[in-house]
């Protein structure tokens, strides 16, 4: 019974639009939450920016001058656990990036 009547059924072209519409606006909801992540990450703050917003008093600069005077010729993972252990307040990892920003601003200059 072609005439129409149908009853509320579709037809296989008319599901087979709905999928393709579905995946469609599943395809451009993925594109949209793609781009918010990529912006997102380009505004990120680098490692630098935070180690520029790290807060060391001129006693732990004189203190991390010295410890690395002391330790400078050592491998790095040794080498920045002593020199830690001589700055007060300021763990390994401090003590490695606080180093590297200072090489990358002397590398500026």
């Amino acid at each position: 019974n072609s005439s129409g009547g149908g009853g509320g059924r579709l037809s296989t072209e008319d599901k087979r639009r709905l999928q393709i519409e579905d995946q469609r606006q599943k395809a451009a909801a993925q594109h949209q939450s793609i781009q918010s992540q990529q912006l997102a990450n380009a505004n990120a703050p680098t490692w630098i920016d935070n180690e520029m917003m790290e807060v060391w008093t001129p006693k732990q600069e004189k203190q991390f001058d010295n410890a690395l005077v002391m330790y400078g010729g050592m491998a790095a993972k040794a080498q920045y656990k002593l020199i830690s252990e001589n700055v007060e307040g300021k763990s390994r990892q401090e003590c490695l990036m606080h180093h590297k920003l200072r090489q990358v601003i002397a590398k500026e200059q």
